[in-house]
Order: C-alpha cells, then structure tokens, then sequence
C-alpha cells in the first residue's frame, strides 16, 4: 500500500514539474511557464482596485450583474462603521420608509422575511418543521430580518480594475426591471419541486 502511494506521489511530482521548465539564475533554481516565472515574489502587483469616492446622494445607481444579484454599492464607504445588529447606516437611507427622501434603492421584501424553518423537538430529536422541499417565508412585517444585518456580506462597492483577462459573460434578465430591481420573494420556488 505504502508502495503505492509512493509510486503516485513520484508520478505527480514529475508530472507537474515537466509542465514547466527550470532556469537556473545565480545559483537559484526557477520555475517558468511560457517565458513567465511561476514562483517568485519579484514581480510587482497589477494596479490596485479603486473604489467609488462619489456621496451617497451624488451616486448613480450600477446595473445588477445578472438577474436577483445583490446590487453593487455605487458610493463611498469610508467612514462608514462596522454594521451591527444595533447600528447599521445602510437602512438609515435604504429603509423603505426612508428612500422618498434619501432617494436610495429600497431594500426589497426579501430583507423582511424570514426564510429559516421552524426546529421542532420530538422525544429528543430535532427536525424541521417543514415538507421536503417547501420553502419557508414568513413575512416579518417592516421589521428587518436579522439574518441581513450584515449588508457588505452580500453588497460590496464596485471595484474599478483593470482586467488582465476580459469578460465575455453577457447576463441575460427575463424583463428590463431586473437590471435594477429584485424579485426574488416572487421566483423563489423556480424549480422546486
């Protein structure tokens, strides 16, 4: 057995180190890939990322990547504090009570539902309380669901990059609305069966 995995451990290695070659430099041994050193430390960082600088009321809103994505934030974030479940600066504009006056985007209904199933204990073992397959929404009324306090969790800043590859993915939207708005409370169950 031991012998075995000797045996496939020796493949592998040799096998990974014929897909490049070696170059030796003053006594150091590297690895290269198509004229590309493949481990080192030398080769400076592409151009770092560079983030919104605009005001929360300056800001335009930024087409979702494909239908129901979390909406990337178009405006600043320095300064902003952690969110917690006690403070949180993202609802004082987003907030659907609020957004006529911050003119922000809305969180959507999805924000105010509770999607986690009831644990039920019965003689000891615990279940959930719902069918194979049943999707659990319970509305939570204009109350925040505290499973979404944590909004950079899903909602980050668009990041301004140079890509060193480009990007073919077309997104595709059932209707126009879904470049800039949810329904996801009302497509949740697609293809459950």
């Amino acid at each position: 057995m031991n012998t075995i995995k000797l045996m496939i451990v020796a493949a592998l290695t040799v096998g990974l180190y014929s897909c490049s070659e070696q170059k030796v430099d003053d006594g150091i041994v590297h690895e290269v890939s198509d004229g590309n050193e493949l481990l080192t430390e030398n080769q400076p960082l592409a151009d770092m990322a560079t983030y919104p600088t605009t005001s929360e009321d300056e800001s335009e809103s930024i087409m979702r990547s494909f239908e129901n994505a979390p909406p990337l934030i178009p405006h600043t974030v320095d300064g902003m504090y952690q969110l917690t479940t006690k403070e949180n600066q993202c609802i004082m504009c987003h907030y659907p009570a609020k957004t006529d006056v911050s003119k922000a985007t809305p969180m959507p209904e999805t924000h105010f539902t509770n999607f986690r199933p009831e644990i039920v204990e019965h003689d000891g073992i615990y279940e959930v309380n719902a069918e194979e397959n049943e999707v659990v929404a319970v509305s939570t009324g204009n109350k925040l669901n505290e499973a979404m306090f944590n909004c950079n969790q899903c909602h980050v800043p668009q990041a301004n990059v140079d890509l060193e590859v480009e990007n073919l993915f077309q997104a595709e939207y059932r209707s126009g609305a879904g470049k800039t708005s949810s329904n996801l409370k009302e497509t949740m169950t697609e293809g459950v069966q």
